[in-house]
């Protein structure tokens, strides 16, 4: 059981609270700042982190921590399924999930991650080895669409349409993911 630092708030209204943030924020960069540092508190993770897919296939860092290394296009990486299926997923941090360089770089032991916007992916990791959950993973998931989407708006948009569909990048053992979501005409 981890004894987390901040006071647990409802959710909901954190989820409000950092969403507003994003939205009210001075300029484009800033709302990404805020926006991760809203998931990084919403799921009491160590770190946050907005990766952008790149023409070719390869991800930069949008927003988060300036030691972490780009991924190139050929590096395995798992949250390359994310995008590829549309959903969030939550796995052990066992190498091989990320490029050593940047693996290393975040130190983690649990990653979750969810879709932001069609190729931007919200990253949270936490240091010590307890589990992300389902609920958490929603959650995860129900911010980084409403933080991808503010985004969206205030003209932060990715540079390309879509990443090559070559890529077959799969999840670590012990994921969690919810399932693929699929948009209901009404």
């Amino acid at each position: 059981m981890r004894t987390f630092e901040d006071t647990a708030g409802d959710p909901v209204l954190e989820m409000g609270s950092g969403l507003h943030r994003a939205a009210t924020a001075p300029s484009v960069q800033d709302a990404r700042d805020a926006a991760i540092e809203a998931a990084r508190h919403l799921l009491r993770a160590d770190i946050a982190v907005l990766l952008r897919a790149a023409e070719g296939g390869s991800m930069s860092i949008a927003a988060g921590p300036a030691n972490l290394p780009a991924i190139a296009a050929g590096d395995p990486f798992a949250p390359r399924w994310v995008l590829q299926h549309a959903t969030a997923a939550a796995f052990p941090a066992h190498e091989g999930w990320a490029p050593p360089g940047f693996h290393r770089a975040l130190g983690a032991a649990w990653v979750a991650i969810a879709p932001s916007w069609p190729l931007d992916l919200l990253v949270v990791v936490r240091h010590l080895s307890i589990p992300f959950h389902a609920g958490e993973l929603e959650r995860l998931s129900t911010f980084a669409s409403g933080a991808g989407a503010i985004l969206a708006l205030r003209g932060d948009r990715p540079p390309v349409a879509s990443i090559p569909a070559e890529f077959v990048d799969v999840l670590p053992p012990r994921a969690v993911t919810l399932g693929q979501r699929i948009a209901i005409a009404r």
